[in-house]
């Protein structure tokens, strides 16, 4: 069933259908279907049991809620409802907060894992990217799709259980990239971002996965303090700090079946630590990270 009056999206494995346009998104025809993400503006926010969990996220046992600043709160709901109520300082465009940190949550909160990591496609798998903020997950994952990689997602990657296992979804089609990064890829628009003062850009890349959803293949984490190949408790420990927003995550009701889903990803044998690259380093972090893979171009 179509409605033609609403936007519709496609991002994370998810279909999304909104009142307001998901620029952030790629688009796609609104489709009314079970799995679809609904999310609508309203002028009053409906009363809930709420307990705070983070300066701007209380928690409910059906889903959350979060404040952003004061342009806008969204009431989230496990079953896929997102409630957007307009604040002070409403721009009539959906808040940047919504493409990252509520719609991870949201995904979490439907039992599926959102990491905080960027991906690309090599030889048909999904080779994610972790480290903290400002490690290099966008710069690393640019550098291989300079090489010859698909890019699949930008500093989140979400994970859908299927068949007996985990398959990294094909995330928003930007990456936040330094100019002299966003230069040595192929790529459609180049606005600076307002509201970055380290002076990035946002730019989507012309060579992308074309496939929604692909097996992962293998998991680098960029961090100069932890021991490297990772295994056992270590990997499991790593694994769960690249959760995105892990604090909040962790106080989700689906918790259990997010370590669920953390134990199978810890059974991925291609599991590596690398120092944070800078510079000249990042061409050296992508030539390591096809040598302990033994990976091809693309």
């Amino acid at each position: 069933m179509i409605a033609p009056a609403e936007h519709g999206g496609r991002c994370f494995g998810t279909d999304w259908r909104s009142d307001l346009d998901l620029t952030l998104f790629d688009r796609a025809t609104p489709v009314i279907d079970r799995g679809a993400i609904r999310i609508r503006l309203t002028p009053t926010l409906q009363d809930r049991t709420l307990q705070r969990i983070s300066p701007r996220v209380e928690r409910a046992a059906d889903g959350f809620r979060l404040r952003w600043q004061d342009e806008a709160i969204f009431d989230a709901y496990a079953d896929g409802r997102i409630e957007v109520v307009p604040g002070e300082q409403w721009r009539g465009t959906m808040p940047i907060a919504f493409y990252s940190t509520v719609a991870a949550l949201l995904l979490a909160a439907q039992g599926l894992l959102p990491m905080h990591m960027s991906s690309v496609v090599i030889d048909g798998h999904a080779w994610l990217i972790g480290g903290a903020g400002g490690a290099g997950k966008s710069s690393l994952a640019a550098e291989l799709v300079a090489g010859g990689a698909q890019f699949l997602a930008d500093d989140l990657t979400v994970l859908h259980p299927q068949a007996g296992q985990l398959l990294a979804a094909r995330g928003r089609p930007s990456m936040r990239l330094y100019p002299a990064m966003a230069e040595r890829i192929d790529h459609d628009l180049d606005p600076a971002i307002a509201d970055d003062d380290r002076g990035k850009r946002l730019i989507r890349p012309r060579h992308r996965a074309a496939d929604d959803r692909y097996p992962i293949g293998g998991i680098v984490i960029l961090n100069d303090d932890a021991p490297t190949p990772a295994s056992g408790p270590d990997k499991l420990r790593l694994l769960s700090q690249n959760i995105f927003r892990p604090r909040i995550v962790r106080q989700m009701p689906a918790i259990a079946t997010i370590h669920r889903h953390l134990l199978s990803l810890a059974q991925v044998q291609n599991v590596a630590v690398l120092p944070q690259p800078a510079g000249q380093g990042l061409t050296d972090a992508a030539v390591r990270m096809r040598q302990l893979f033994a990976i091809g171009e693309g």
